[in-house]
């Protein structure tokens, strides 16, 4: 029986530590949840996590991309092609404000020609038009358009990827 005394075969009474290591363990989820839970909601970004859809091969890095409460836009792509690409020219749509869209010229991607496995970045200063302004904690929808090509034995082939931000603005 867990907790029980039982009798011990010199005949002196001996006491199962169960109960004790079994209460130390509850306390110490109750600190966990606790602790992890306040960091959840007090965490600054109380507009949601951040998330990317689409993008099959040139992909977000998410905690390195963002959008300031003011409009200035900032997003990191790592290339997953498998091969050298240049990108040429994107573009960025307000999902939550129709009107609001910017196009993205070749010399905003820093660098342009990206290896495999490497990364660009995209920024655009405050205010940009690319995205409504708002307040830090409103949630940003942001579709990406980007055009890049591909040279591989002289073929240079153009091919476009598509996908969609989502985040906290900051």
């Amino acid at each position: 029986m867990i907790g029980a005394q039982q009798q011990a075969p010199s005949g002196e009474e001996k006491t199962d530590k169960l109960p004790k290591y079994f209460m130390f363990g509850i306390l110490a989820g109750i600190a966990f949840i606790l602790v992890f839970g306040s960091v959840i909601i007090f965490s600054p970004h109380r507009g949601g996590s951040y998330t990317s859809t689409g993008f099959a091969k040139i992909k977000p890095q998410l905690y390195a991309t963002g959008l300031t409460h003011d409009g200035a836009f900032t997003v990191v792509l790592t290339n997953g092609v498998g091969t050298n690409i240049r990108m040429t020219s994107g573009k960025v749509v307000d999902l939550n404000n129709p009107g609001y869209s910017c196009m993205i010229a070749s010399e905003l991607f820093v660098p342009k020609m990206i290896g495999p496995g490497e990364n660009t970045k995209i920024s655009y200063a405050a205010p940009t038009g690319c995205v409504k302004a708002g307040n830090p904690g409103d949630v940003y929808n942001a579709k990406i358009i980007l055009n890049y090509e591909v040279n591989i034995s002289d073929m240079q082939t153009m091919h476009t990827e598509t996908g969609t931000l989502r985040g906290p603005m900051e």
